[in-house]
């Protein structure tokens, strides 16, 4: 397992490649990802504090009651996350990436950035996209419904 300690402070994680690994109580701070993969991988009630991503493969991963803050999400594959299962999301931005399969239904999403990206098949049934920038983003196939 990649990630023996609780906490990490301004690390940078290159190449990591796992899959189906269970991560739990792990806080992630000014960290930045890249080129790494982590399909079917859980985070359990892990911290992400601004924090980056950037070619990375986050195939249906498992966020259960993690937090998200300030993190941006960077030519990356996020795909299949059912963001309704974290505990906190606040200014997420997505920028030239794969959002297809996701869920952010009944979630508070004001100022989200999701720009130049692919979100198909995406529930964003009553989500509160308050001041968010969706430019150049391609929901085919989404479904919008009481959504703000």
């Amino acid at each position: 397992m990649i990630f023996a300690k609780k906490d990490y402070y301004q690390q940078k994680f290159d190449k990591i490649v796992e899959t189906a690994i269970i991560y739990s109580d792990i806080e992630f701070e000014e960290c930045k990802f890249v080129d790494s993969s982590f399909v079917e991988c859980k985070f359990s009630k892990c911290k992400f504090i601004n924090c980056s991503f950037e070619n990375c493969v986050l195939s249906a991963v498992v966020f259960d009651q993690s937090r998200f803050v300030d993190t941006s999400f960077i030519s990356s594959k996020v795909i299949g996350i059912d963001w309704t299962k974290t505990k906190e999301l606040q200014n997420l931005k997505f920028t030239k990436c794969q959002l297809n399969y996701s869920n952010f239904k009944l979630l508070k999403l004001p100022k989200l950035v999701m720009i130049d990206c692919e979100a198909k098949e995406v529930e964003l049934i009553e989500t509160d996209l308050t001041n968010s920038d969706l430019s150049g983003t391609d929901f085919t196939g989404s479904i919008f419904s009481k959504t703000n």
